[in-house]
C-alpha cells in the first residue's frame, strides 16, 4: 500500500491514576512506524494524580499524523464508558485499545493493519510481554493459532488468552460489541469469545504489547473479577460449554485467592471447581503453570 492508502488508526487510552506510566504509553503510539494517521485519544476517568496533566503536556507537542487529544470526564464512570467516549471522539477505521500503563511494540500497528486488510479480518490479536519486578515473561497462545481448538479454548478458559491490548479492531466490530461490554462491565474475555464465535479473527504469533504488572492491576481484584467472569459464562459462553467454562473460572480464581493470601477461600472455590469438572480444572491448572515462557530480565 502507498502512504495514501493506509487508513487512519485510532488508539483509545482509558486513563486512571497512571502518571508514572502514561508518558511511555503515549510515546509508544507516537513512535510507531505506521505510514498513515494515528489518532491518539486519551480519556481520563477523573484521575486523582497528575495523569491528565502529563497527557495534556504531550498533546501540546503532537504533530499532524500523530494527533494526541486528551479529554477529562466530569465524573468517573469506568473503562467501558471511556472506550465509548473515545469512539465518539475519534476517526480511525481501525482501533487500538490500550491501558494507560501498557506499551505497544514497535511495528504493531503497521503489521496488524496490513493483516486486517489483506485477510479481510474484523480483529487480530498477538502475544504479550509481561513486565514484572523480577524481569520479563513472554506469553504465547499456541491454541489460538489452531482454528480447530480456538473456539473450545476461548470459550472455556478465562486465562491464558490473548490480551485485548494485543489486538487491533475494526471500528465496526467495537461498535457492535459495545452494548455487550457495558452489560458485563467491559470484560475482555467476553469480547474475545464474541469475536471467535461471530467474527473473522486473526493472530500474529509475536509480541504486540508490553503488559505491566504492578499493585494496581485490576486482575488482582479476585472477588469483583469472579462475579464478572461468572456473568460472562452465563451470557456469552455457548450452553454446551458452560460447565467447563465455570469450572475453569472457579479454578483460576481459587488459585488467585490462594496466591494473594486468602487461602481458605481460595481452597473452597478450587474444590468447587473440581466438583464441577475434575478433569477440566486439573488440565486448566496445568496449562496455566506451563503457559508462560520466562525470558531473561
Amino acid at each position: 500500500m502507498s502512504d495514501r492508502e493506509w487508513p487512519a488508526v485510532t488508539v483509545i487510552v482509558p486513563s486512571f491514576n497512571h502518571e508514572e506510566f502514561i508518558r511511555e504509553t503515549i510515546k509508544s503510539c507516537i513512535k510507531q512506524d505506521y505510514p498513515g494517521l494515528i489518532d491518539i485519544v486519551v480519556v481520563d476517568d477523573c484521575s486523582t494524580d497528575n495523569s491528565f496533566a502529563v497527557a495534556t503536556e504531550i498533546a501540546k507537542t503532537s504533530v499532524a499524523d500523530r494527533r494526541v487529544s486528551v479529554f477529562l470526564k466530569e465524573q468517573r464512570t469506568g473503562i467501558n464508558q471511556s472506550i465509548e467516549f473515545g469512539l465518539r471522539h475519534s476517526v480511525g477505521e481501525f482501533v487500538q485499545l490500550l491501558a494507560s500503563d501498557d506499551v505497544i511494540a514497535k511495528g504493531k500497528i503497521r503489521e496488524q493493519v496490513d493483516l486486517l486488510i489483506k485477510d479481510d479480518l474484523d480483529c487480530v490479536y498477538g502475544d504479550a510481554i509481561i513486565l514484572g519486578s523480577t524481569g520479563r515473561e513472554r506469553v504465547t497462545y499456541p491454541d489460538f493459532v489452531d482454528e480447530q481448538t480456538r473456539k473450545l479454548r476461548v470459550c472455556t478458559q478465562d486465562t491464558q488468552l490473548p490480551l485485548a491490548q494485543s489486538g487491533l479492531f475494526r471500528r465496526s466490530f467495537l461498535e457492535t460489541i459495545g452494548p455487550l461490554r457495558s452489560e458485563i462491565e467491559s470484560d475482555d474475555w467476553a469480547m474475545l469469545i464474541y469475536a471467535v464465535l461471530h467474527s473473522r479473527v486473526g493472530y500474529l504469533p509475536k509480541p504486540m504489547v508490553f503488559y505491566r504488572l504492578h499493585a494496581g492491576n485490576s486482575y488482582k481484584k479476585a472477588w469483583p473479577t469472579l462475579g464478572m467472569r461468572v456473568s460472562v459464562v452465563g451470557k456469552v459462553v455457548p450452553q454446551d460449554l458452560r460447565i467447563r467454562a465455570l469450572s475453569n473460572v472457579l479454578s483460576s480464581h481459587g488459585e488467585l485467592l490462594w496466591r494473594t493470601g486468602q487461602r481458605s477461600q481460595g481452597l473452597r472455590i478450587y474444590i468447587s471447581a473440581l466438583t464441577l469438572s475434575p478433569i477440566t480444572s486439573a488440565f486448566a491448572t496445568y496449562r496455566r503453570l506451563r503457559g508462560r515462557v520466562r525470558l531473561r530480565a
